[in-house]
């Protein structure tokens, strides 16, 4: 036989053996098994005679949830106040569980509201960090159960994130320390905070490979609350990223809490970062002003040595802005070198 008529006779086989093992019958899995030594004695390459085309994807009868990449959920039920929190972790994508290869350990960003808040933060951090410079961190979103982008709303009760990121009474409000009578809804940050410190952050470092690195990003209420434990438990975070904090809670105690606590340290080596956005009204834009002002005196004074603050006011920014939120990780992981020489607030207040 010409070698021309072997090449032709040897695609017309090879075509069939294809499309034969692309079926699912027996009679077509019998031929394949039958042609293919033939091939390979004419010489055609062995993948080629045992390939087999990709099965085409089931059409779905139902539409799937989108989830993110690399991502799993808790739900911790709380010995301390009873309470369900739902904890999602986005993990950094390059990690995988159990590879021999991955021994790095990952710094971690507790976020707060994070039903809300999470999604947003690790596809902010994830694209702006694609090329990799900044590193890796784990995000770890703490919210409520069951999950959902806010607590749903029960009749007559207030929300939980309400409670949980609200502190007591300080001494300095006109009502006193520990008087609720005035309240809007039950402060019981403290409890939380325990949660926090006692059954969330261990449950994380237990499960997945965190180094001792650790952030607290909180927006409004949440941002109280971030700030409050800024205040009582400094060393449980190393980054305090506080966002449009709400610092008309008990009429401005937490700059009580500051004065408090500015008298009895000598340093503070964490970083802050403080936003707000413009259009948030000149109240919120002053109260965070006064804050900085604030840590900034304390630096000058000697009470807060290796502090690093950064503030900004975000122009056509709004309460919800998740312009913020991107501003409060390129304070912590700068993705661009420039990022990392920003001049410190402390330098204009």
């Amino acid at each position: 036989m010409h070698a021309a008529s072997v090449r032709h006779a040897t695609r017309l086989l090879a075509s069939l053996l294809v499309s034969m093992r692309s079926r699912s019958t027996s009679g077509g899995r019998g031929i394949v098994r039958a042609l293919a030594p033939l091939l390979l004695a004419l010489g055609w390459p062995a993948h080629a005679a045992t390939a087999q085309r990709s099965p085409r994807p089931a059409p779905e009868s139902e539409p799937s949830p989108v989830t993110l990449p690399n991502t799993r959920t808790h739900v911790l039920r709380s010995t301390i106040n009873g309470e369900d929190y739902h904890i999602a972790v986005a993990l950094p994508l390059g990690h995988r569980a159990g590879s021999a290869a991955d021994t790095v350990r990952y710094p971690v960003l507790y976020v707060l509201d994070g039903g809300a808040h999470l999604p947003l933060l690790a596809s902010m951090f994830r694209l702006t960090n694609r090329s990799g410079a900044t590193g890796n961190v784990i995000l770890v979103g703490v919210g409520y159960y069951p999950p959902g982008a806010f607590p749903r709303p029960v009749p007559g009760r207030t929300p939980r994130r309400n409670v949980d990121y609200s502190p007591p009474r300080h001494a300095s409000s006109a009502a006193g320390a520990g008087d609720t009578t005035a309240l809007p809804w039950p402060a019981r940050a403290p409890d939380f905070l325990r949660v926090l410190k006692d059954e969330i952050i261990p449950l994380i470092d237990r499960t997945y490979p965190t180094s001792a690195d650790r952030g607290l990003h909180g927006h409004s209420l949440g941002g109280l609350f971030a700030t409050y434990v800024l205040f009582e438990d400094p060393d449980l975070f190393d980054r305090y990223a506080i966002v449009s904090p709400s610092y008309w809670w008990d009429g401005g105690s937490m700059f009580a809490r500051e004065a408090a606590f500015r008298a009895r340290r000598t340093s503070l080596p964490k970083q802050i970062f403080l936003g707000v956005g413009a259009l948030e009204g000149p109240d919120q834009v002053a109260g965070m002003w006064r804050m900085a002002a604030a840590l900034c005196a304390g630096r000058r004074a000697g009470a807060y040595r290796g502090l690093e603050i950064a503030a900004e006011v975000i122009p056509d920014e709004h309460h919800g802005s998740a312009v913020l939120f991107g501003r409060a990780l390129r304070a912590f992981y700068p993705p661009y070198p420039v990022d990392a020489g920003r001049a410190d607030v402390c330098a204009s207040r």
